[in-house]
């Protein structure tokens, strides 16, 4: 015969009621922690996409409109291809940084260059087109620089911005 102390207990391990529930809290929150890991990766990575295609449409100016650049339009210039960059980088726009001929200020964007090596040794040929020795004619360039990290979601792990990080380097050779 057993007691009712025994039965009680034979009962209540035999009770399988809000099992689900402790095994469901055990397992919620690593599950949320890699939901949470994937749209953070999910986001820098679109983050560098758009940085890319930014990169993109503003090396595609300086192609079509680099060749013109003088000391007067030099400062312009550079403002309109770090615009078109960031307004294709959209929300997470980088810091841009445009070059003409190697420089940031207008001195050498009159002038033009051949380039070889890396890394990128340039050498001025002067206010003329005149050729390099490498078979090829020298040219204005384009420097087209962008640096920044996209944001995390879980600024601890910032697994996704260590991933994609929105720092690119084109160089375009002007038209």
């Amino acid at each position: 015969m057993t007691t009712p102390r025994a039965t009680s207990s034979m009962r209540l391990a035999a009770d399988r009621r809000g099992v689900a529930l402790i095994e469901f809290a055990l397992v919620l929150p690593p599950l949320l922690l890699l939901v949470a890991l994937i749209v953070d990766i999910g986001f820098a990575y679109n983050a560098r996409l758009n940085t890319l295609r930014g990169v993109s449409a503003g090396a595609m100016y300086a192609f079509e409109n680099g060749g013109d650049v003088d000391a007067d339009s030099a400062e312009a210039f550079r403002q309109t291809i770090a615009t078109i960059v960031q307004q294709g980088a959209g929300a997470t726009a980088p810091t841009v940084t445009v070059l003409v001929n190697n420089v940031a200020g207008p001195g050498a964007a009159d002038g033009y260059y051949c380039t070889s090596g890396t890394p990128t040794q340039w050498r001025s040929t002067g206010m003329t087109r005149s050729a390099c020795g490498d078979g090829t004619m020298s040219a204005k360039f384009v420097t087209i620089r962008t640096t920044g990290t996209p944001v995390a979601i879980i600024p601890v792990a910032a697994i996704g911005a260590r991933l994609f990080p929105l720092t690119e380097t084109v160089v375009v050779r002007a038209k």
